[in-house]
């Protein structure tokens, strides 16, 4: 358990090329020192050397609206600059101490950004702040403003004629509004007169609109992790986030209509679906009259521009998850143009959709607007024709797509085939699909387009090779085999060592459904007759595949104990990723339910079918696998006779509420969803030994969660269980001798099963 960049190597990330197209930067530390460095490499070269510091300079690229301009727009040390493609003579914008976002082109002569709080424009080589957001406060309308009603407007001139204290407020707000005015109408920058800063802005480059976007945090209280291993010597407080009893933190969506000085709401009201109730809500609404359903709202998670600068995509979601919308915006009236609309009875999800609302752009033609969707039950590329709305699907792979980036005419992506351990490489151009790669094990990853498209920079490994960088010609694609790599991501200690391949396949689950596993087959001779299920984290992810593990501690972990005579599997259980839509779903309102089934079938794949002793079977996870390993040792009839639960969630509704409202709904409204979904609920069927691991500095799965869960086992006198703690340990361990203490523990657990 060694630092991994001492004896494993470090990954060469993140990949880009120069402005030229004839080099590529990426950070690398091929020396194993404690910081990484910036090396280049370039086109032609298989020798990357420390990069120079005029090709540092180049590492900076802002997202470009248009290509296929003279010059590329970079951001660096907070300055703004134009550098020209060819010759890399720059053309300086502004310094600013300011992080700026919201870039926007239109062509080589218009570029508008945000600095946090105003809104800038540089055109024709002058440079001027045209709009600044000013808070103002809210006044209550209802209550101070003149009213058309006669009989109310007869009270409020008395109130005005009687009472000093109300024409001083009058006054006020008379000279409030003629201060607006009055710098609306200054030569300086309008005010956008706001109740907080957006922490998003665009000025459309037709300046006939402003777009901006304000988050309001969760009203709930947070929780707070006590921190005792302290520089000061006192115990200090780590803000962590809400519980799910605590409503998710929302975005609003404005449009400022520049001429008109008006701000519109963008609420999505008037999207199909929008006020429809989750299924579960209905539910229980028809069991008790008094049930009080959600109001429904929208929240408009990602914000494309096309091109030019003057057109706008948006990607929005429920707040019951059940909805995700994508639409044109007409900054005119506010109104939304429905271009696709996305029904999931469990929640949206997917590659390149996510709760966050996904992926979406624009073509250089600004007629299609194109996205990533699991309506056909696996992630597929999309574009919808703004004009008509006529949707076209532009991908068809038989598993999914995983990845996929728009550049300069063309969609670069990674997918699955009938294989969903292995990623190929592909693209579209127009209509035309083709796979840059044909690999039949591990996986592509990383892609990289230069700027003329000439070469692809991507990244390739296996399950026994990390991710090397290699470099391709495009017109000597695909590639089905990868041989010399231009930058290596493992050192020489690592290239020495020899690892088992592990066997990837599938097995029934009680339902007759494959699941796909990863197994560890120990020689006949070392064969003990134990086995071990190992659970990954995170719900969303995928471990039973061909190429290079997250999990690579793991990995060499199952090496140790396959060694030892153990057999041991992962399970990508329903929830994972990879599988589609339904597969992902199927946990929806029972975490717990359909994935423990699965994680149950490895078990009884080791015994019926491996010779595994059915009393020598033990499981371990971290996060998500943690919580299913708790709900394995707490189920009635005892399957495992050992488990280590690692940075567990015990109860779901002490988890955070982005991660666990969109799979359980709230405590509030879904309890009995909470409740078989908690370990802590079923602790009193613990039968085997329980080891249990947790960091005290965790602010994602709270220490207090598992401090909770010990003391539910003390009073029901369980004493089969202990508790490791690591003081100085967050949710992912650092230091090594953290991991050393927690994986001989877990040793110990399994020797002594």
């Amino acid at each position: 358990m060694r630092e991994p960049r001492d004896w494993i190597g470090v990954e060469p990330v993140p990949v880009g090329w120069t402005h030229d197209g004839e080099a590529l930067l990426f950070n690398w530390n091929p020396v194993g020192s404690k910081r990484d460095t910036l090396w280049g490499l370039q086109l032609g070269s298989s020798h990357p050397t420390i990069a120079s510091d005029s090709l540092a300079d180049a590492r900076y690229p802002v997202v470009d609206n248009n290509p296929n301009t003279e010059h590329a727009l970079r951001w660096y040390n907070n300055e703004l600059f134009l550098q020209h493609r060819q010759s890399g003579d720059v053309e300086h914008i502004i310094a600013t101490g300011k992080s700026l976002s919201g870039f926007l082109r239109s062509g080589d002569t218009i570029v508008t950004f945000f600095d946090g709080t105003s809104l800038w424009r540089w055109a024709n080589g002058a440079l001027r702040e045209e709009y600044r957001f000013t808070t103002e406060q809210e006044q209550e309308e209802s209550r101070e403003a003149y009213s058309s009603e006669p009989d109310k407007r007869w009270l409020q001139h008395q109130q005005e004629l009687l009472f000093e204290h109300v024409r001083n407020d009058v006054e006020e707000q008379e000279y409030q509004h003629g201060k607006r005015e009055q710098l609306r109408q200054q030569s300086g920058p309008v005010n956008i007169f706001v109740s907080s800063i957006p922490n998003q802005a665009w000025l459309s480059t037709d300046q006939q609109f402003v777009l901006f976007r304000s988050y309001e945090d969760s009203p709930g209280e947070r929780a707070w992790v006590a921190d005792f291993v302290t520089r000061s010597g006192f115990t200090e407080r780590l803000t962590s986030l809400p519980k799910s009893v605590s409503a998710r933190g929302s975005y609003s969506t404005n449009v400022f209509l520049t001429k008109q000085d008006t701000t519109i709401a963008i609420t999505g009201e008037e999207l199909p679906g929008f006020a429809d109730p989750a299924e579960y809500a209905r539910d229980y609404a028809a069991m008790d009259s008094s049930y009080i359903i959600e109001e429904p709202h929208a929240t408009t998670f990602t914000i494309a521009f096309s091109p030019q600068g003057n057109q706008v995509a948006l990607a929005l979601r429920s707040s019951n998850d059940n909805h995700r919308w994508i639409t044109t915006l007409d900054p005119n009236t506010g109104a939304l143009n429905l271009l696709d609309h996305q029904v999931d009875s469990a929640w949206i999800d997917g590659p390149e959709i996510g709760w966050y609302g996904g992926e979406i752009g624009w073509t250089e033609s600004q007629e299609h607007v194109w996205y990533v969707s699991e309506q056909s039950g696996f992630a597929q590329v999309y574009t919808s024709h703004v004009p008509s709305g006529e949707q076209q699907q532009r991908t068809h792979v038989q598993g999914m797509v995983h990845s996929v980036q728009y550049h300069n005419g063309a969609w670069y992506g990674t997918a699955s085939g009938a294989h969903p351990g292995v990623l190929n490489a592909f693209t579209v151009e127009d209509n035309d699909f083709q796979w840059l790669t044909n690999v039949s094990e591990g996986a592509v990853s990383r892609i990289t387009v230069s700027p003329d498209h000439s070469h692809i920079a991507l990244q390739y490994s296996t399950s026994q090779l990390p991710w090397n960088l290699y470099v391709v010609q495009r017109d000597s694609l695909p590639i089905s085999a990868f041989d010399s790599p231009v930058v290596q991501a493992y050192n020489r200690d690592f290239h020495n060592v020899e690892t088992y391949k592990p066997i990837v396949r599938t097995i029934k689950n009680a339902s007759g459904q494959d699941v796909w596993i990863r197994l560890y087959k120990p020689d006949s001779a070392n064969f003990n007759g134990k086995g071990v299920v190992f659970i990954h984290g995170a719900g969303y992810l995928q471990n039973a595949h061909t190429w290079w593990s997250s999990y690579f501690r793991e990995f060499f972990f199952h090496q140790l104990l396959r060694e030892r005579g153990f057999t041991v599997i992962d399970v990508d259980y329903r929830g994972s990723r990879g599988y589609g839509r339904d597969w992902r779903g199927a946990v929806y309102r029972h975490m717990g339910g359909a994935d423990l089934a699965d994680v149950e079938a490895g078990r009884n794949f080791l015994v019926d079918s491996l010779n595994v002793l059915s009393d020598k079977v033990g499981v371990y996870g971290g996060s998500y696998g943690g919580f299913l390993t708790l709900m394995a040792m707490f189920q009635q009839e005892p399957l495992f006779q050992a488990g280590a639960a690692l940075r567990s969630v015990t109860d779901w509704a002490h988890y955070h509420p982005w991660y666990t409202r969109p799979r359980l709904n709230s405590p509030q409204d879904d309890s009995l969803a909470y409740y078989r979904s908690s370990p802590i609920n079923y602790a009193h069927n613990l039968k085997g030994s329980l080891l249990m691991c947790h960091g005290m500095v965790d602010v994602n799965v709270q220490f207090s969660d598992i401090v909770r869960l010990s003391q539910r086992l003390i009073e029901l006198n369980k004493d089969n269980w202990e508790l490791a703690v690591y003081p100085v340990e967050g949710h992912a361990f650092r230091a090594p001798s953290s991991w050393r203490d927690e994986y001989s523990r877990i040793l110990k657990l399994f020797l002594n099963m």
